[in-house]
């Protein structure tokens, strides 16, 4: 399974703020999931199974589910900007099964 999900904020001028999923690859670079996306009460967007083409923008508050390193290597880019691309040994059992298939 993919654990428990976890809460994070996009941050102003982080590797997501302005992009796209798709543009991210947060599952490709890290192994973790995107579960659901909402803005804050203002916003009033909520996508509870976002696909590639969902922008990700500053404040929005993200569920993200996956092994405890690849929950890590995404709060790296999510919450505090940029974080280099992981060796694919070092990726979420999720990235891990696909590659092995």
């Amino acid at each position: 399974g993919l654990g428990e999900p976890v809460l994070m904020t996009v941050a102003p001028g982080s590797r997501c703020d302005g992009r796209t999923l798709g543009e991210v690859d947060l599952r490709g670079l890290t192994g973790a999931t995107v579960m659901a996306i909402t803005k804050d009460a203002e916003g009033k967007r909520r996508s509870f199974v976002p696909t590639a083409t969902e922008r990700l923008d500053a404040g929005d508050l993200v569920a993200i589910a996956g092994a405890p390193e690849a929950i890590e290597q995404a709060r790296e880019m999510i919450e505090h900007g940029t974080a280099p691309p992981i060796p694919i040994s070092q990726r979420g059992s999720r990235a891990m099964t696909a590659l092995s298939d």
